[in-house]
């Protein structure tokens, strides 16, 4: 009854019959034990290439190879990234200073950081008898060089 109560909603398998389709030959659970241990005693022939590869299905040997291969990989790609970096080409242009001046650039700055950045580029330090000399040299008045401060 409960069977039926179960297959209320089937129809197709209500109507198959209640009976096992498959068939077990005659005696063969009676051989099936010693068959199984003839299997296991046999002998297996090993082809030289499964000898070959069977250290290879180890997981340790994987991680390893794993590993290495990563690392070959690693150092082809940066390698190759190292060596096609471009070497930027600087153009050689050479400004002078009234280049600087006709410009007009110089008046966007103060006083203050043009003599920081001068001091900071100037290669050699030329002494206060030098530039006194230089501004003997320029043929101005004193009164001119105050009014330039």
């Amino acid at each position: 009854m409960k069977n039926d109560d179960e297959l209320k909603d089937a129809p197709g398998l209500r109507g198959m019959k209640r009976e096992n389709p498959f068939t077990v030959p005659h005696g063969y659970f009676d051989s099936l034990s010693s068959r199984i241990q003839d299997r296991i005693n046999a002998p297996q022939a090993i082809s030289i290439w499964e000898k070959l590869l069977l250290p290879l299905q180890r997981p340790a040997f994987a991680y390893v190879t794993i590993t290495i291969a990563m690392l070959i990989c690693a150092s082809v790609y940066f390698t190759q990234k190292k060596n096609n970096v471009a070497t930027p080409q600087v153009a050689e242009v050479n400004i002078t200073a009234d280049d600087i001046y006709n410009s007009g650039i110089i008046y966007e700055y103060d006083e203050n950081t043009l003599t920081e950045v001068l001091a900071a580029n100037t290669s050699t330090k030329q002494s206060s008898t030098e530039l006194e000399d230089y501004l003997i040299d320029i043929n101005t008045d004193e009164s001119d060089l105050i009014n330039e401060l």
